[in-house]
């Protein structure tokens, strides 16, 4: 999928704010039973882009792949794209090390 067009998808997309963690770790997130079978489908590219394109980076103490597009960070919890389920965003300076401080960083856009 052309980087453009996944942008315009990502764009129009219902993020839902993640409330249980508002004070600790504010972030969004999209669920795939929410969405039209198109978009289940464009959902599972995103996720494979993460898995394929992606960078390691640290969430607390626990290890993800993520992915820089525009503004945000991508990224999901499950261990491979067919089970992803559900893919998280946040901006892309929200950055939680692994003694759980969030600090800022800054870098190019993959996107």
């Amino acid at each position: 999928m052309k980087r453009k067009l996944l942008e315009s998808w990502i764009d129009k997309q219902k993020w839902i704010f993640a409330k249980s963690y508002a004070k600790t770790a504010p972030h969004e997130y999209l669920l795939l039973k929410d969405l039209t079978e198109k978009d289940k489908r464009i959902f599972k590219n995103l996720a494979k882009k993460i898995k394929e394109e992606g960078y390691d980076s640290y969430f607390y103490k626990a290890k993800f792949r993520y992915l820089r597009i525009g503004e945000y960070k991508y990224w999901s919890m499950d261990k491979t794209i067919e089970t992803t389920n559900l893919i998280n965003r946040d901006k892309f300076d929200a950055n939680y090390t692994k003694n759980g401080n969030r600090k800022d960083k800054s870098a190019q856009s993959i996107l």
